[in-house]
């Protein structure tokens, strides 16, 4: 018999530290946005910018090098830039917002998806998600996504994990990975 994914709940100093954590980052970000500098972050750094306009992919922990540290727990809060070329807005947001083919167009990594709910620029999606290190965890998630245009070519989209639960049935360590691979050889 399968087991089912169970979510694990938050102690209460926890949520409220990353509540407190998330306020404080999206009021930046907000005042960032009408603050009249670089719309995109790789442009607040000139080597950003070259990185990202040669093709490269750049990703930074927005906390320096390390997660921030709340009581119970750790917040990984990243932000990254790629180039995209020959393609539109619009064609990017369609791609971007097809989340029931998310796992076609992000596998490994994402191995089912399904969008929940979609009104106007607000999306409810499910998505389950491998993660491969010295054991594999598969787990469930859902999100609520929302979209907001600031003008016709420049989107903000923020996303927010509402649900992680590992998905046992799928979960191995290094050593079942071997051993199922012995054995099926």
């Amino acid at each position: 018999m399968a087991e089912t994914a169970k979510p694990t709940q938050l102690r209460p100093q926890t949520a409220e530290a990353f509540d407190a954590y998330i306020h404080k980052a999206e009021a930046a970000m907000e005042q960032a946005l009408h603050a009249g500098g670089p719309f995109l972050w790789s442009d607040l750094s000139s080597e950003r910018t070259q990185q990202v306009q040669k093709g490269q992919v750049v990703v930074q922990c927005l906390a320096g090098r390390a997660p921030v540290e709340v009581p119970s727990g750790l917040i990984h809060d990243w932000t990254g830039a790629a180039w995209i070329c020959g393609t539109t807005v619009e064609d990017t947001l369609a791609l971007i917002q097809d989340y029931d083919n998310h796992k076609n167009i992000y596998k490994p990594e994402v191995i089912a998806s399904r969008l929940i709910s979609h009104h106007d620029n607000d999306f409810q999606i499910y998505l389950r998600l491998l993660k491969k290190k010295i054991i594999t965890v598969v787990l469930d998630t859902d999100h609520e996504v929302h979209y907001r245009s600031l003008d016709p070519l420049r989107w903000v989209c923020r996303s927010y994990t509402t649900r992680i639960a590992d998905n046992p049935s799928h979960t191995r360590t290094s050593s079942e990975e071997s051993r199922s691979c012995l054995t099926m050889n």
